[in-house]
């Protein structure tokens, strides 16, 4: 019977979905390096850090959260950021100029008097750069004659000269100062030319420089790493989630206050191979279709199996599904070397061969030699496709289940098969779970033999027949 819950359940939800939104794991190396280079700029130097992965890896979050870490002592943040369909030159640098003006603005009125005397004196006629690329500039530095952004292009020596300038300023004014710049790979020309710029200033800067591109080619193109210093704490490669990082993301999230735990981070796992993005994506359906709910009777968080039965997934992950089936021809090789080297006897269908290859026989698809195979066999290992699955169960013979990754239907069968003792669920196999599977058969074929695979057939046939009747009567 599905368990009742409090009227207070919105608000159990929202302190869930607010942990989602804050909850980082797996990156603890990665936090040390961005603290590496921001104690060289507690030391008076310049901190550079690059940051790279694949779209939804966790870049931008990855910087906020290791900024916020110093933000809370008195370090100024800001942001700029590139947009893929915004071809307007230096966008980003003028939403960082943007921003620290702001910040500049909010100092005590002596500071911000002899701030402003300072940037005016040492910017010149570049005040008139910087206000060309952000006219919000003007409320700090006063009216200048107005440059034509397209005349910029021209005067990139003088654009990079202004932007250092301000920049320098600034970062003794909000000392200590952290400015991030996203999504380079749709960087204009001379933005990359000031940044690269400012890169080579990597000895004489008083700030910390974040940068942030998507690891594919047309980010590695936008910005040249050769271009820049290199030095191991500055480049940051942001990779998926670990299945251990995953176990202890859900930890937290649900402060261990979750039955079926181990069953939740399967299916994370499964579906997202460890992408932070879709993991959040993920638990968010989850607690919006009501698949995890609170259960004030227990006071936990319980996975709903029978409503995770109707879930649907958004439409864009039959893609990443797509990508990740691309990779199995590696996982089936990998399969067949284990059955091959421990030496167990298997028929193997799905390679459309005719072979014997040590103690394996590979078949073509014969319909009537495929099922007398599998009457005799003492037991299957396949993904958690339903028709063999259910094939299988009728005949009793326990499954041991690899399912396909990323695809849910598969993995909730897979975890159903484990669930009710009529075999096991792995996301991959090695020599100690097909032993352990192997060891535990009896155990398996006794659940089998306890179930009573066929109920409702018989009910479902009599319903066909009058079914049939009634109809076949209609068009008498």
């Amino acid at each position: 019977m599905k368990e009742t819950f409090d009227n207070n359940a919105k608000d159990v939800k929202y302190i869930i979905e607010e942990r989602i939104n804050k909850t980082i794991v797996g990156r603890n190396n990665e936090i040390e390096c961005f603290k590496k280079q921001f104690d060289r700029v507690l030391e008076g130097g310049m901190g550079l850090s690059v940051v790279s992965g694949k779209p939804g890896i966790g870049k931008t979050f990855f910087v906020e959260y290791a900024a916020g870490l110093f933000i809370s002592g008195n370090a100024t943040y800001v942001y700029g950021k590139f947009r893929q369909y915004d071809k307007n030159s230096l966008v980003a640098i003028a939403e960082v100029i943007e921003q620290t003006v702001r910040h500049i603005l909010t100092l005590p009125t002596q500071s911000l008097k002899h701030i402003k005397h300072d940037v005016i004196q040492k910017l010149g006629t570049d005040s008139a750069i910087i206000i060309s690329i952000c006219p919000y500039a003007e409320i700090l530095l006063g009216a200048h004659k107005a440059i034509h952004t397209d005349s910029l292009e021209q005067l990139k020596y003088k654009v990079r000269k202004a932007v250092h300038r301000f920049l320098e300023i600034a970062s003794t004014a909000l000392f200590p100062l952290i400015v991030f710049i996203d999504d380079l790979q749709w960087a204009d020309t001379l933005s990359l030319n000031v940044i690269e710029a400012l890169c080579k200033d990597y000895e004489f800067f008083n700030l910390q420089l974040v940068l942030a591109y998507r690891d594919n080619d047309n980010g590695k193109a936008r910005l040249n790493p050769a271009k820049l210093p290199q030095s191991g704490s500055i480049f940051i490669e942001l990779a998926g989630l670990a299945y251990e990082d995953i176990e202890q993301y859900v930890q937290l999230v649900f402060e261990r206050n979750i039955e079926h735990q181990d069953y939740l981070i399967r299916i994370l796992y499964g579906l997202t191979l460890g992408h932070p993005f879709n993991i959040n994506r993920i638990l968010r359906l989850l607690l919006r279709e009501s698949v995890l709910s609170y259960s004030y009777t227990n006071k936990k968080w319980l996975v709903q199996f029978d409503e995770m039965e109707n879930l649907n997934l958004p439409a864009d992950m039959e893609q990443l599904v797509r990508e990740q089936i691309e990779g199995l021809k590696d996982e089936d090789k990998k399969l067949l070397e284990l059955l091959k080297s421990v030496g167990i006897k298997c028929i193997v269908y799905g390679f459309n061969q005719d072979k014997e290859d040590g103690s394996l026989r590979f078949k073509k698809f014969n319909e009537d030699e495929f099922y007398t195979d599998l009457a005799s066999c003492r037991s299957i290992i396949t993904n958690g496709g339903f028709t063999l699955i259910t094939e299988a169960l009728y005949l009793k013979k326990p499954i041991l289940s690899v399912p396909v990754k990323k695809q849910f239907e598969q993995i909730l069968n897979a975890i159903y098969i484990e669930r009710m003792g009529y075999g096991e669920f792995h996301e991959e196999i090695t020599e100690d779970v097909l032993m352990n599977f192997l060891e535990n058969l009896d155990q398996y074929r006794g659940k089998l033999e306890e179930s009573d695979t066929s109920e409702g057939n018989q009910e479902i046939l009599e319903e066909l027949e009058r079914t049939i009747e009634k109809y076949a009567l209609d068009f008498d």
